[in-house]
């Protein structure tokens, strides 16, 4: 555990000795530093406090750590949309609010611990909605059309558009999430970008085509 509220790390390390047994805290440490100075310290989960540990180099450590074979979990008071854009997609796989129950922490404990995440749809929903680029009706229905699976042709056709026209509202789209730190460039992207934000329903990714 990474985190500056000794109190607390305490207090959790009791209480999962009583109620969580088979989970133990191993090491807890005030700043990243410190973590990294323990390098021989093997840790399947960090919990990371992002109330007290910030800065530039943070998803550079974080993806370190990911590469090292270990899980991120973020942990502070509330969500903080900038600091969760920064370190999710550098391998980060979770978050719990401080606020929340010793219970839903060590499920989301266990949940990393056997390679999957947890994020809350609450959660995810504030860090998408502070983030997204503000795309015109015709760049919303080119990207949708596109992103469930047809092809550059395909949409053209049924927009009404030329195929240059349809490729030039492309690549506004992916220029428009890319300056918002969002990468979609590749049709899967697209695709995955449109689930998250809840535009489309749940479906395969679409096979990749030769228009990208």
């Amino acid at each position: 555990m990474i985190d500056q509220e000794r109190l607390l790390g305490e207090a959790l390390s009791a209480w999962l000795h009583t109620h969580e047994p088979q989970l133990r805290m191993v090491t807890f440490v005030n700043d990243w530093d410190a973590f990294r100075a323990r390098a021989d310290t093997r840790v399947d989960v960090i919990l990371l406090c992002l109330d007290c540990t910030r800065g530039p180099e943070l998803p550079t450590w974080v993806r370190a750590a990911v590469d090292n074979g270990t899980h991120v979990l973020a942990i502070a008071r509330e969500p903080v949309p900038w600091l969760l854009r920064a370190i999710l997609p550098a391998g980060a796989n979770g978050f719990v609010a401080k606020t929340d129950s010793p219970h839903v922490l060590s499920t989301a404990i266990r949940a990393l611990a056997r390679g999957s995440s947890h994020l809350t749809r609450d959660v995810t929903a504030s860090v998408i909605r502070s983030n997204l680029p503000k795309l015109s009706f015709q760049e919303r229905r080119v990207m949708l059309r596109y992103a469930a699976g047809a092809t550059v042709g395909e949409v053209a056709k049924e927009l009404s558009i030329t195929e240059e026209t349809a490729k030039s509202y492309l690549k506004r789209i992916r220029q428009k999430y890319r300056a918002v730190g969002i990468s979609v460039s590749t049709k899967v992207d697209l695709h995955r970008q449109a689930m998250n934000e809840g535009l489309l329903a749940d479906s395969p990714d679409p096979r990749p085509t030769t228009n990208r």
